[in-house]
């Protein structure tokens, strides 16, 4: 087991080419960890809004999603 900051291997190759080919998400988990800790905190609903269009857009691929935005 490795702090998240230190692994270098997301997903294999192979899942990577099968996700593609069917179409299917991926989401590190670290990311989808930061979105939630914030969204959950935060009543947000352009970050909402931004983050399931970064999951719609990112179908066959891993997820990118928005940056956090800054607290004011």
């Amino acid at each position: 087991m490795k702090n998240p900051a230190e692994r270098t291997l997301d997903f294999t190759k192979k899942c990577k080419i099968g996700a593609e080919r069917e179409k299917i998400l991926l989401i590190k988990t670290t990311d989808l960890f930061v979105v939630t800790k914030y969204l959950k905190e935060n009543k947000d609903t352009a970050y909402q809004k931004a983050c399931r269009k970064a999951i719609y857009d990112g179908l066959g691929k891993i997820v990118r999603f928005p940056s956090i935005p800054k607290k004011k």
